[in-house]
Order: structure tokens, then C-alpha cells, then sequence
């Protein structure tokens, strides 16, 4: 079970996510950014996953394409892992 960011993830993607803070009370996934802590975002993701009643099984791929997505994302565009996940569904119904 991947619990932890590949390591060559983690590697290559501390350095880029620098973010404003964040001021607020939502979710600490940009304090994370801010902290630029890959591995401690990949596993509130995995966490996240694990806990949500999903159709599929496959959780581990699901984690990485949130992660993914959530890279890709322009800095501040998300704030919870529901953020994420509703924007990756809605986004892979239309591709």
C-alpha cells in the first residue's frame, strides 16, 4: 500500500510549491504547500481516499491522480481534499 510519495515525486515537487499563506479556516492542504511538505500532502490524500465510499477499488491510483491534479493546479485553487476530489471527478467526466 503506498502510504508515502514516491520519493522522486517528492524530490521534484518540494521546490515548486510555494504558495501565499493562506488566511482562512479551511483545510490545511495550503499550509502544506506553504510547508513544502510532498510526502505529508500525499498522505492526507491517501487518507482522504481511504475514507470516502468509493465505486472503484483502486485507491492507490486514485491518491496519485489527486496528487497529480493537485500539482497541477494554479497555486490557492484548493484548500480541502473535497476541493480536489470534486474538481478531478467533475474534470475526468469531461475528458
Amino acid at each position: 500500500m503506498a502510504t508515502e510519495a514516491p520519493e522522486v515525486v517528492a524530490r521534484c515537487v518540494s521546490s515548486s510549491l510555494c504558495t501565499p499563506p493562506h488566511q482562512g479556516s479551511k483545510s490545511d492542504l495550503q499550509t502544506l504547500f506553504i510547508l513544502e511538505d510532498a510526502n505529508a500532502l500525499w498522505k492526507q490524500l491517501h487518507a482522504f481516499v481511504q475514507s470516502q465510499a468509493l465505486s472503484t477499488g483502486d485507491y492507490e491510483t486514485l491518491t496519485q491522480d489527486l496528487f497529480l491534479h493537485l500539482l497541477a493546479a494554479p497555486p490557492g485553487e484548493y484548500f480541502t481534499c473535497e476541493e480536489v476530489l470534486q474538481d478531478f471527478l467533475a474534470y475526468r467526466q469531461h475528458h
